[in-house]
Formats: C-alpha cells, sequence, structure tokens
C-alpha cells in the first residue's frame, strides 16, 4: 500500500508538469494567431522610445503615464522586426510568468493534497483572460511576470529571511515599480512580511526601523523615475490617463447607478450576453466576475461570442461558478485564521510560515 501511494504520488507530481508543458504550448498556438494590440495604445510608446532616444512624459501619449521599463526592453525587440517581434517579448513574460507560478504552487508546501496544487496551476495555464493578457503589447505582461516573482520571494523569505532575501524582494519591488504603479499596492503587503519576520526573529526596534527604511531606498531608487519625471514635467508624482479627462471616459458615465450597482449579482445576465451589454454594464460584481473569466470586454482578434462558438463564453460563466466558490471559500478561511497572528512569535514553524504567507497575500 505504502509503495502503491508512493507511485500515485510520483503520478500527481508529473501530472503537475505536464499542465505547466500544455499551458506553455497553448501560449504558443495562442501567440501565433492573437493581434499584438488590444484596446490600450502601448506600441505607440515603444515606437517613441525606439525612434526618439526618449521616454515621453505622461500626457504625450495615452499610456505614457506608466513607468518605463517594459517599453524600453520592448523597443529592442523592434530590431528584430515589426509589432509581432514585440509580442515575442509579451510571449516570452508569459511564458516565465507561468513557470515562476509553477515554482510556487511546487513551493507551497501546505498545499495539500497534490490534487489541489494540479488545479491552482489549472487556473494559471488555461484561465482566458490571463492566458490573452499576458500575450499583447502591454506593459500588463512584464507586471505580472513581476507580480508572481514577488509571491515567490515573500515565500523564500519568510522561509530563510536572510538580508540576501529581503534585499532581492526589495530589488524585485523596485523593478515592478518601474513597470507599471499597481505595484505599489505591494508595498504594504511587503513591510507586514519585514515587521512580523523581525517580531518573530526578536530583532529590536530600531534596527527593524532601520531596516525597513533601507528597504524602502533600495525599491523607491530603482522604481522612483517616473515618479519623479511626473513631478518635475507635470507637478504630481502619479498620474493616470483619466486625468487628461478622454473622451471614451466621458462616454462611459455614468456607470455607477446607486447600491443597484454594488449588489447585482445575476450571473443569468452574463450568462445570456457574454459580452458587455446594456443588461450588465452597471454591475460592478459582474463587471469582476465577467473579466476574470472571460473577454467580458472584446479586445483581441479571438470573437468566440460573436461566431458560431457563440456559446463558448456562456459555458465558462457556468462553470467558472465552481472555481469561484472556491476562492471564496478560500478567502474566508485566511480570514478566519487572523486570531492566530495575534501571537505571531509562538506559532509552530509551519504554521507561522503559513499564516504569514496567506496574508501578505491576501
Amino acid at each position: 500500500m505504502k509503495i502503491f501511494n508512493i507511485y500515485q504520488s510520483l503520478v500527481k507530481q508529473n501530472f503537475l508538469e505536464k499542465v505547466l508543458i500544455i499551458g506553455l504550448a497553448l501560449r504558443v498556438i495562442v501567440y501565433l494567431f492573437l493581434s499584438p494590440f488590444n484596446n490600450d495604445p502601448h506600441y505607440e510608446i515603444i515606437q517613441h522610445i525606439f525612434y526618439m532616444k526618449e521616454i515621453p512624459l505622461a500626457h504625450q501619449y495615452d499610456q505614457a503615464y506608466h513607468p518605463p521599463l517594459y517599453y524600453i526592453i520592448a523597443s529592442l525587440f523592434l530590431n528584430f522586426g515589426n509589432e509581432k517581434a514585440v509580442q515575442f517579448f509579451s510571449f516570452i513574460l508569459s511564458s516565465l510568468t507561468l513557470f515562476i507560478i509553477y515554482l510556487t504552487i511546487n513551493k507551497l508546501d501546505f498545499i495539500q493534497p497534490i490534487s489541489i496544487k494540479i488545479i491552482c496551476l489549472l487556473v494559471a495555464a488555461f484561465l482566458p483572460p490571463f492566458v490573452v493578457f499576458g500575450l499583447y503589447i502591454s506593459n500588463d505582461t512584464l507586471s505580472y511576470l513581476i507580480g508572481a516573482s514577488l509571491f515567490l520571494q515573500i515565500y523564500n523569505y519568510i522561509n530563510k529571511p536572510t538580508i540576501i532575501n529581503g534585499m532581492f524582494l526589495a530589488v524585485l519591488l523596485g523593478v515592478g515599480l518601474l513597470t507599471k504603479a499597481t505595484l505599489i499596492a505591494f508595498i504594504p503587503a511587503l513591510i507586514f512580511v519585514l515587521i512580523i519576520t523581525n517580531i518573530r526573529k526578536k530583532v529590536p526596534h530600531n534596527k527593524t526601523v532601520l531596516l525597513l527604511c533601507i528597504f524602502l531606498a533600495v525599491s523607491l531608487s530603482i522604481g522612483s523615475y517616473k515618479y519623479i519625471q511626473n513631478t518635475v514635467s507635470l507637478g504630481t508624482p502619479i498620474i493616470h490617463n483619466l486625468d487628461f479627462n478622454p473622451i471614451w471616459a466621458e462616454q462611459q458615465k455614468p456607470t455607477l447607478q446607486g447600491i443597484s450597482s454594488f449588489v447585482d449579482f445575476n450571473i443569468l445576465k452574463l450568462v445570456e450576453t457574454p459580452t458587455v451589454s446594456s443588461s450588465t454594464l452597471h454591475s460592478l460584481p459582474l463587471l469582476f466576475y465577467g473579466t476574470f473569466w472571460y473577454e467580458y470586454i472584446p479586445e483581441s482578434s479571438f470573437r468566440g461570442n460573436l461566431t458560431n462558438l457563440s456559446k463558448v463564453g456562456s459555458l465558462i460563466y457556468v462553470i467558472a461558478l465552481i472555481p469561484t466558490m472556491l476562492i471564496f471559500l478560500g478567502l474566508m478561511r485566511i480570514l478566519s485564521s487572523l486570531p492566530s497572528l495575534q501571537d505571531c512569535t509562538s506559532l509552530e514553524g509551519s504554521v507561522y510560515k503559513k499564516n504569514i504567507f496567506e496574508w501578505s497575500a491576501l
């Protein structure tokens, strides 16, 4: 019986690797047929950097408010061809992101049994918007990779809280800030991890404060370029294209219609009309559900909802109710672990690592 259990474990372990391989193969196929562009004109920034040898100001292009790292690296690929060559850079990033997620899932020993690891990787490998948005010419692709790498490094730091692991965490955050301002949201989570870890190690408070200052100094020195440029040129560090009152934003008003926009969970509306429609336009829950699981806002050259595959979106929305419920139950379980953090210094090692990782991830 013990030999059989070991054999079964090895089979499942190999299956985890097969999911990774199939997920990578799917990205190859999608890359070959997917248009390089979505609704956001990122390519013009890459062309500007390539031809003008300068980083545009936030108000020069629709997407120029973003930090520049993705666009700088992507511009190098114009030496090898046109937009499809640049899109190949996104393909590389998407493949690396899936591999990092695979490594993270594989390392998280508190995700048990291995069948749960397989389910987690299946979501990352085949989630339609994650696959497609990872393959556009867009800074999303690099931000996905950095975000996934941060989760892996958080786990590495919790397991081995050395100065090297802490500085690597700071460098990753800095690179993230140089890619997309969304990564600012990681700052409080990482500070939480550093503080809790130092409390557990009984590090004096003054040394903890010094460590946090060094951590932020490293991150901000790497990632602050766009925020400094914005301050110098436009007088404020953080700028969004909505600040310039674009026509498309005016055309979307008014979207919120009171409390009903926050409590409309009628998934049947999405099943009936998989993409944005008058029946779902004013519901935030349906917006989040629709964009997470399917191409709710038509962007790509894949138009399944407009062809004889029109029921694909409807089917996905129905099937997605199951993993959505599992995600919700997982959220509730993590929230229920809050009391154990009150005495983080005395938690048993594996429980401590599990709780701190889950809370920082949340």
